[in-house]
């Protein structure tokens, strides 16, 4: 509660003695203000007529990135239980939709987490094979489609989880694979027996 004043029916706070401090708490409702253009302007008017305005600019996101996948080689040679192997590499093509102020790519590569080993359960040293990020268009909501590619190019059996998290704390919705066949467990052999 506001000890002091009292508001007038013009919305306006008059104190009621010498009070030096008014101190008022606003809600700002995300639901009703998801934009990076949130404005919010305070005008304070003393006894004497003396008038003080204060504009602050708010970024609100309360939307979650949306992650799509989807593979330039499709077709596995074959499949046991979850995992395609393949008789070449093949590149992943990752989007991530996002507000454009909010995406980080160094978060976004850092999300990709690859493990390659050999059969015999050995580490494969693939290095870094995320490509850089790139955005590509707007939608129609005001995000921006940022896509990087992956290249499964070393002989290796491949595991793969991807997620991502914004600058404002919002974590992926479920990643969208397609019709990616394999996508997160899969063999690229181009060993010939």
């Amino acid at each position: 509660p506001v000890t002091g004043f009292t508001e007038g029916d013009d919305g306006i706070w008059y104190a009621d003695a010498n009070q030096v401090t008014l101190s008022k708490t606003l809600e700002v409702i995300a639901a009703d203000n998801n934009s990076d253009d949130v404005v919010i302007t305070f005008s304070i008017k003393d006894n004497a007529g003396n008038v003080i305005t204060e504009t602050h600019q708010l970024k609100i996101d309360i939307d979650k990135p949306a992650i799509l996948v989807s593979f330039d080689k499709n077709t596995p040679n074959k499949i046991v239980g979850n995992k395609g192997y393949f008789a070449e590499s093949r590149i992943a093509t990752i989007t991530i939709v996002e507000r454009a102020s909010n995406f980080n790519a160094e978060k976004a590569t850092a999300g990709i987490i690859v493990k390659a080993v050999k059969a015999d359960g050995t580490t494969v040293n693939i290095g870094n094979i995320v490509g850089a990020w790139e955005p590509t268009e707007v939608t129609q909501t005001g995000e921006t489609k940022y896509v990087a590619n992956v290249s499964y190019v070393a002989n290796a059996n491949y595991t793969v989880t991807i997620s991502y998290t914004d600058e404002a704390g919002n974590i992926n919705t479920a990643v969208d694979y397609g019709t990616s066949a394999t996508p997160t467990e899969f063999a690229v052999d181009s060993t010939k027996p």
